[in-house]
């Protein structure tokens, strides 16, 4: 129960943050293999992640976020991606390979 309240504190804190960021922030973004049942978000990688259908986006955090580490994060939470990255740029198509596991 109580790390429900922590989570519920932490997605409402980096919601009321996210409304805050300047424009020139940077945005990880995510395309997802099958959409999410819910639209939802998860803590994942350094990002508090938000979902809808096949996509996911939030506040990036510095050059951490774009990494195959933070992309294996978000796999974890939500199924396997078909595109991860920070703005413009995106993951290769090896990095992407290895962040959902594939041999």
């Amino acid at each position: 129960m109580l790390k429900s309240l922590m989570l519920a504190g932490v997605l409402s804190l980096a919601a009321v943050a996210g409304a805050y960021a300047d424009e020139g922030d940077p945005v990880a973004n995510a395309v997802l293999a099958k959409p999410v049942a819910r639209a939802t978000q998860v803590i994942a990688g350094g990002v508090v992640w938000s979902c809808k259908d096949q996509a996911c986006s939030g506040p990036a955090t510095a050059d951490r976020t774009f990494s195959v580490s933070s992309c294996k994060a978000l796999v974890k939470e939500v199924g396997p991606v078909t595109a991860y990255g920070v703005d413009s740029r995106q993951l290769k198509s090896d990095e992407l390979q290895r962040c959902v596991g594939a041999k």
